[in-house]
C-alpha cells in the first residue's frame, strides 16, 4: 500500500516540477517583436498586444512606420506613436489599460488635411432603423450600421460590442453616405461614409465592406512614403454584412459613456442615438422635359486654383475633356474632379419650384456660373437657374426655374454639372 502511495507522490512531484519549468505567460509582459515583410516594419510591446486584442490586421492594417516619439498637433505633447495603414497608435502609460493606447481621429484629420471641413457637409435627419448622432448631426444607416455595431475596441472583456466600444474604434459619423472614387490604381466609385476614425466604403459590385487606408493616406501627406496599396476587403463577421436596406440586427446595448472616458486624442461630445420614423415622400407628379441644348466640345483645360483650407498647397484637379452631350449620362463620371464647384446635394422633392440643387465653391477663386449647365440624367433635362457668381467656400441653393418637374424623386436620378466649355465639373450619385 505504501509503495502505491509513494508512486503517486512521485508522479505528482514530477508534474509540479515540469509545470514549474514552463514559461509563465502574463498579460502584463511586453509582447515580443513581430515584423511584417509586406511593409518592412515591426510592432512590439504594448502596441503589439493592443493590435492583437482589438482586431489586428483587418481592423488596423500593417504598420507603416516605426514606433517613435512624435508631437501630437492637438495637444502639443510628445508621445510614443506608431502609424498603421488604417490608424495611428499613441501610448499613454499614465492611463490604465485599455486606455493606455489611444487612437487618432484619423478620419477628421485627413479631411482637414485635404481642406474639407466636415462641418459644412449636408446634415442627416433622424430615420427609422438608423442611429442619429446629434453631436455631429449625421445618421448611421445600412449597409454601414451593422458593420459599425459589430466592430469595436475590447473595453469590458465580454463577447460582442457595445455602443461605446464601437464608438471608441470608429467614432461618430461625420458625413452622410455619398458616392466617392477610391482604390488607387484600381479605383472605382463606392458608397462612402466618413467617421471620426474610419472611412467605410461599400463595394456594390462585390457586396463587401472596405475600410479606407486612412493612416497610410494621412502619413503620406505628413511624411511621404511609397504609395499605399489598394484597400483590402475586411473579413466579414459571422452574421455577415447585409445589403443596403436590410434592417439592423439586434445586439447587446449599453449606455454611452461620458466623453472624457473615451480613448481618443481629442474628446468627443456625448452622443445618444435616437430612432424616429421617417415621413413618406410626396406623391409623384408629371414631369415636363425642358428644351434640348447642344454644346460643342472644346479641348481639355486645366484649373490652376488651390482648394481652400489646405495646409500644404497641392496641384488642383484637372478636369476631363469636354463631354457634354445634351444631358445624357457622362462617360467621365468616375473622373469628375468635384472642383472648383461640388454638387453638395439635390433636393428632388417638390412641385417644381422646390426642386433645389446645392452647390459649393471648394476653390479659392470666385466662380462665374453663367452658361454652366446642371443636368438631370434620368430625364436628360437641364435644371435651369444655375447662374451668378459663387464666392470661395460659398454654398448656395439653386431652385429649378423651369415649369413642371424634372427630377425623378421615386427612382435613382444622378446629376451632372458642366462648365461653359462643356467639361464635367462635378457628378452627384443619387443615394436612393
Amino acid at each position: 500500500m505504501r509503495t502505491r502511495l509513494d508512486f503517486h507522490m512521485l508522479i505528482s512531484c514530477l508534474v509540479l516540477f515540469i509545470v514549474a519549468l514552463l514559461p509563465t505567460i502574463s498579460h502584463t509582459q511586453p509582447a515580443a517583436e513581430v515584423c511584417f515583410n509586406e511593409t518592412g516594419y515591426c510592432i512590439s510591446g504594448r502596441f503589439r498586444s493592443y493590435w492583437e486584442q482589438n482586431g489586428g490586421l483587418p481592423v488596423f492594417g500593417y504598420p507603416i512606420s516605426p514606433a517613435t516619439e512624435e508631437t501630437n498637433p492637438l495637444t502639443g505633447e510628445r508621445r510614443l506613436t506608431q502609424w498603421f495603414e488604417r490608424t495611428r497608435f499613441e501610448l499613454h502609460p499614465e492611463n490604465a489599460p485599455p486606455y493606455d493606447v489611444l487612437l487618432g481621429r484619423i478620419g477628421a484629420d485627413l479631411l482637414k488635411e485635404r481642406g474639407r471641413d466636415w462641418w459644412t457637409f449636408p446634415p442627416g435627419t433622424p430615420r427609422d432603423g438608423c442611429l442619429y448622432f446629434e453631436a455631429t448631426t449625421h445618421t448611421l444607416c445600412e449597409p454601414f450600421l451593422t458593420f459599425w455595431q459589430l466592430h469595436g475596441l475590447e473595453l469590458d472583456g465580454f463577447p460582442g460590442k457595445t455602443y461605446e466600444e464601437s464608438l471608441a474604434l470608429m467614432g461618430a459619423p461625420i458625413s452622410e453616405p455619398r458616392w466617392e472614387l477610391h482604390g488607387g490604381l484600381n479605383a472605382n466609385v463606392r458608397l462612402t461614409q466618413w467617421f471620426e476614425r474610419a472611412r467605410f466604403e461599400w463595394n456594390v459590385e462585390q457586396s463587401e465592406m472596405l475600410l479606407g487606408l486612412l493612416g497610410a493616406e494621412l502619413y503620406a501627406l505628413r511624411a511621404p512614403i511609397a504609395p499605399p496599396p489598394a484597400p483590402t476587403a475586411v473579413p466579414q463577421p459571422t452574421a455577415g454584412t447585409p445589403p443596403p436596406g436590410t434592417p439592423p440586427t439586434a445586439g447587446r446595448t449599453a449606455t454611452p459613456t461620458d466623453a472624457d472616458d473615451e480613448p481618443d486624442d481629442e474628446p468627443d461630445a456625448t452622443r445618444t442615438p435616437t430612432r424616429t420614423v421617417e415621413a413618406d415622400d410626396d406623391d409623384d407628379a408629371t414631369r415636363t422635359p425642358t428644351a434640348t441644348r447642344t454644346r460643342t466640345a472644346t479641348p481639355e483645360t486645366d484649373e490652376t486654383t488651390t482648394p481652400t483650407n489646405t495646409a500644404t498647397p497641392s496641384p488642383s484637379p484637372t478636369l476631363p475633356a469636354a463631354s457634354f452631350d445634351n444631358c445624357r449620362d457622362d462617360p467621365n463620371k468616375a473622373r469628375a474632379a468635384n472642383f472648383p464647384v461640388d454638387i453638395v446635394r439635390v433636393d428632388k422633392d417638390g412641385d417644381g419650384e422646390d426642386e433645389v440643387v446645392r452647390l459649393r465653391n471648394v476653390s479659392e477663386e470666385t466662380v462665374d456660373l453663367d452658361d454652366w449647365i446642371m443636368c438631370s440624367i434620368t430625364g436628360t433635362q437641364e435644371h435651369t437657374g444655375i447662374e451668378g457668381e459663387l464666392e470661395p467656400d460659398e454654398t448656395r441653393d439653386f431652385p429649378y426655374t423651369g415649369s413642371g418637374e424634372i427630377w425623378d424623386d421615386d427612382n435613382v436620378d444622378n446629376g451632372a454639372l458642366y462648365n461653359e466649355d462643356g467639361q464635367l465639373v462635378s457628378y452627384w450619385f443619387d443615394p436612393e
